[in-house]
């Protein structure tokens, strides 16, 4: 599925299990109604880092399996690829 949306806020989280960079759309964590995830192990894809190459206010576009994580839809985002300025 492809998620279209203005991105609210980057947040990368080095000291949590996994390292994710969460990439909060619409409203900043923890109002945000769509999140995508780049976990740690996916971060080396991306040149330059998510947090530096993503700014809040973009309009993005996400293709991925949509999912719910505690009732907020994510996509898990691995590649570069797919995320897109729209």
């Amino acid at each position: 599925m492809t998620v279209c949306g203005d991105l609210a806020e980057v947040a990368y989280r080095p000291g949590v299990t996994g390292q994710p960079t969460f990439l909060n759309f619409g409203k900043p964590y923890p109002a945000s109604p769509f999140v995508a995830v780049i976990w740690g192990q996916s971060r080396p894809r991306f040149d330059p880092a998510p947090e530096v190459r993503f700014r809040p206010g973009q309009r993005l576009c996400l293709t991925g399996r949509l999912e719910l994580y505690r009732g907020t839809a994510q996509i898990v985002v691995t590649d570069p690829a797919q995320v897109e300025p729209c």
